[in-house]
């Protein structure tokens, strides 16, 4: 049976002329009252599994920093790529220095691999070569990492920091390929320090599980107004078998407001068990 959380806070004038050709002064003349609109963001795919170059998820993440507008990243790998496992029919990226944070609004999306189900995300990233940091860290706010495994990285799997407004959905983070076992990171699954963060959604729930500290940290005041929902924290991607945190099972340091844990519906419940706090 699922434990409840042991730590206190754990938990238009005159129609334009015929022809439709619009006078130059006047088009001057909306551009400057309604503005020319946002810049529309570019779309980088990733085409291989390697740590850096062409086509790679560090390039992808290099290129969308050098915009100022919400890119989008998006996985186009073939089961010919060195880093497809047959056996569970997912492509690990194998890294051996960490991503560089993320410094703008971006939608990275492994949702969009091939093979992907809303229960079993297909591309992990793995931190086992790397010395330092964070899976993913967003910094540029108002970003969504959708359909990943992050495992093994000495930090947080996930790290969320800056001006917020962030959606994780779909990840296991902590777990191996199949889902069953730990691969956990060496901090926190989760380490929410941005507000308004959102850790799971109704029908988009992550498995967090297997890592070193809680699995999920809500870090105190600037976090506020974040949620976890509809997530397993401490057990295998079925619910079935416990894979424990080695710290709670969600943390709330003290000074964080407005957080939200599951929902009014029962759809947005989490199942938070076997963690070792």
């Amino acid at each position: 049976m699922p434990r409840p959380l042991s730590s206190p806070y754990a938990w238009g004038a005159r129609p334009f002329a015929r022809g439709l050709r619009t006078p130059a002064v006047l088009v001057a003349l909306l551009l400057t009252v309604l503005g020319a609109g946002p810049a529309l963001g570019a779309t980088f795919t990733v085409l291989g599994t390697g740590n850096a170059g062409p086509g790679t998820l560090r390039d992808a993440i290099l290129s969308a920093n050098a915009t100022e507008a919400g890119d989008k990243i998006r996985f186009s790998l073939k089961t010919t790529d060195p880093g497809y496992v047959a056996a569970v029919g997912v492509w690990v990226i194998t890294l051996s220095s960490a991503l560089p944070d993320v410094s703008h609004p971006l939608t990275l999306d492994a949702g969009t691999q091939d093979g992907f189900s809303d229960g079993h995300p297909v591309v992990a990233l793995d931190g086992d070569g790397v010395s330092n940091g964070a899976g993913i860290t967003l910094r540029g706010g108002d970003s969504l990492v959708r359909g990943l495994i992050i495992q093994s990285f000495p930090g947080a799997g996930v790290s969320l920091v800056g001006p917020g407004n962030y959606d994780i959905k779909h990840c296991w983070i902590g777990l191996d390929l199949d889902g069953t076992g730990p691969r956990g990171n060496g901090s926190h699954g989760v380490s929410i320090g941005a507000p308004n963060s959102r850790v799971g959604a109704i029908g988009a729930g992550n498995v967090i599980s297997g890592n070193a500290q809680s699995g999920v940290l809500i870090g105190g005041a600037a976090a506020s107004g974040s949620s976890v929902v509809a997530s397993f924290i401490g057990l295998d991607a079925q619910a079935v078998n416990a894979v424990s945190n080695g710290n709670h099972g969600i943390l709330i340091a003290e000074g964080a407001a407005d957080i939200v844990i599951g929902g009014a519906s029962a759809l947005a419940g989490n199942v938070i068990s076997g963690n070792a706090a």
